[in-house]
Formats: structure tokens, sequence, C-alpha cells
């Protein structure tokens, strides 16, 4: 690997996988950088909770693709906490979402999640929105 970087991108499928985390891969690859994406990364057979767990250690930049379903997801947001629990450098990309709706888009799961877990979400949650990201609209760029 040398000191080329290796991108984890997180995202939610539905909202952005033929999109922009494609796009993203794509590049990075292309740019012979090292990339991490579910659907692109990973071989049948494979123990996905491991894998996307061993991508997370290995990764030296988290590129978290923030849309509006990412918050329903607790896998996307298991994701967001083992960055954050293995400091990782994140760069946040808030797609078809503001940072300021983030919380709301949380809230609006609440009681689909153990209230243990949504105390760590919430906190989660509050740091990524603070973190100097891009932010997209799909339909005006």
């Amino acid at each position: 690997m040398g000191n080329k970087p290796f991108y984890f991108i997180s995202h939610f499928g539905a909202d952005t996988k033929m999109n922009i985390a494609a796009l993203l891969h794509w590049e990075f690859t292309r740019q012979w950088f090292g990339s991490f994406l579910d659907f692109e990364s990973l071989d049948l057979g494979h123990n996905i909770p491991h894998k996307i767990e061993e991508a997370i250690l290995k990764c030296t930049i988290a590129v978290i693709i923030l849309s509006p379903g990412f918050c329903a997801s607790k896998h996307c947001l298991n994701e967001v906490l083992m960055f954050l629990e293995e400091n990782k450098p994140i760069l946040p990309i808030f797609w078809n979402i503001k940072p300021s709706e983030l919380e709301e888009a949380l809230e609006k799961n609440e009681g689909s999640f153990p209230e243990s877990d949504m105390e760590k979400y919430r906190a989660a949650i509050k740091k990524v929105k603070h973190v100097q990201g891009i932010v997209f609209q799909s339909k005006t760029g």
C-alpha cells in the first residue's frame, strides 16, 4: 500500500450506490488509491461484518456519504461509530441533506434502535455534522 491513502466509502446504498459512491470508488481506484466500497470490494462467501471491520481498521480516510436514508441504517451508523472510535480522519459528503438536518433524520428513526444505541448515534452524528465537508444537492449541483 505504501504511502497512498486507502479510502473507506460509507454510504446508504439505496441513496448513493449507483451514483456518487460508485463514482468515488472508480476515481480512487483509477488514481491507484486503495478504496473499499461494499458491493465492489466483497466477494461471494466473505464474512461481511469481518471484512468491513478489517477495511475500517485499514483505511486512512473515511469518506462518509451522508444522505437522507443514511441515519435509518444501523450498519451505516455503526461504521461511523467505528471511524470515531479508531480516530480515523473523516471526510463527510452531505448528499441531498444539510448538516443541520442530520439530527432530525436520526430522530425520525427513534424506536428503530435500542435507546443505548441511539445515545451513541446521536453523539456520533453531532460530531460528524461539525466536520468540514462537502454539501451537494444532486438536482442543483
